[in-house]
């Protein structure tokens, strides 16, 4: 039996042996493998990152006065290193007396 096809990763015409056939040969099969775990790796990750902001509500977050490292983060989109790299450079104040690191609202919108 042989089917005519395009292949899902080159887009070239080929004749396939089986009708469950997806690509052109061993390579372009091998890649669009790799390919299509790297997109789910992707979703994934999407996915965990709408978990995370669903548990904070970003209008809450606003009108609080002092925020938490995470919550800066999800604020201004930014990683947890680089808030750490702002506290050590100065640019941003944390606050004394609280269990975990504050830091003022007030110094986040002077930044």
């Amino acid at each position: 039996m042989e089917v005519n096809k395009i292949c899902q990763f080159c887009g070239n015409r080929f004749v396939a042996k089986k009708t469950t056939t997806k690509c052109c040969s061993d390579d372009c099969a091998k890649k669009f493998y790799k390919k299509r775990k790297r997109d789910e790796k992707i979703q994934a990750s999407d996915k965990d990152l709408e978990v995370q902001i669903k548990g904070y509500d970003i209008e809450e977050i606003q009108k609080k006065d002092y925020l938490s490292i995470k919550e800066i983060m999800l604020l201004l989109n930014i990683s947890r290193t680089s808030i750490y790299r702002m506290l050590k450079d100065g640019r941003l104040s944390k606050l004394e007396g609280f269990k975990s690191i504050r830091i003022r609202k007030v110094d986040l919108d002077t930044l």
